[in-house]
């Protein structure tokens, strides 16, 4: 976002997610309610990320020197409630975090969610948008610099999880008689056999029980010539005509994997 000051206006919102005491679509104050707000200037002069326990009462923040008047500028909040950790980024860089948060997201109410305007009587956000973005997932300091490098409109960082495509042994982009063929040699085969050292060793298990063995080969030949299904790493079926390519969470993924399934 680019914030067009001026340099002397305080509490002005980029974002500001929950209610005010008020309800909807008033600005009256939220001294008594739950929300996440962004500012390019506190009144103490510095980048505020703020979140209030309506609950409570308590705000707690974090802060970084105040954004510069009419430049471009990369602003990223990271939110990770399991570690009840929130961080501040500016341009690719790591600059306050807070380990002790105390409101969750499912706290805030789906009430007054603005960018631009404040739950208090502030005046509206002076500047403009090049992109807004919110993920589903805390990304990480090396996905918040990817995004920063990209610059909008691109998007290449990929969510927390394993790709794989299950079934394809050779990572071929299909799955073929050729992946039965390749597990047998991943476990049979000679020293040199390609697929000793396999791409993904998760698209070999396809019944999903944490190791390679005969039965994955036969699993293979099943789906393929006789109505047979293929097990995904999160117990799911993959029949005839199904694409087995899929990003996986972490912990169902058990076996290590390096391939080359593209998950749009």
């Amino acid at each position: 976002d680019e914030w067009n000051g001026p340099v002397v206006s305080s509490w002005q919102r980029i974002f500001d997610f929950g209610t005010s005491d008020q309800g909807e679509n008033l600005s009256g104050g939220a001294v008594n309610s739950t929300n996440i707000f962004l500012t390019p200037r506190s009144g103490d002069n510095t980048l505020r990320c703020g979140y209030r326990d309506g609950a409570t009462t308590l705000e707690r923040n974090i802060n970084a020197p105040r954004l510069p008047d009419g430049e471009l500028q990369h602003v990223v909040i990271t939110w990770d409630g399991a570690a009840t950790t929130v961080r501040m980024y500016l341009n690719g860089e790591k600059v306050a975090e807070d380990n002790a948060i105390n409101v969750s997201l499912s706290q805030v109410p789906d009430v007054n969610n603005w960018l631009g305007r404040s739950q208090w009587p502030d005046a509206m956000f002076a500047g403009s948008y090049d992109e807004f973005r919110i993920f589903n997932y805390a990304l990480t300091r090396s996905q918040v610099l990817q995004t920063y490098l990209d610059g909008p409109d691109t998007i290449t960082v990929v969510p927390p999880g394993t790709p794989v495509y299950t079934g394809d042994s050779n990572c071929s982009g299909v799955v073929d008689i050729a992946d039965a063929i390749c597990t047998l040699g991943y476990l049979f085969g000679p020293p040199d056999d390609a697929c000793k050292q396999p791409c993904c060793t998760a698209n070999m298990d396809t019944n999903d029980d944490g190791s390679v063995d005969i039965a994955d080969a036969v699993t293979v030949l099943g789906f393929l010539f006789s109505g047979g299904t293929l097990t995904a790493p999160d117990a799911t079926s993959i029949g005839a005509g199904e694409d087995g390519c899929a990003l996986y969470p972490v912990e169902d993924v058990t076996l290590p994997c390096d391939n080359e399934c593209t998950v749009e």
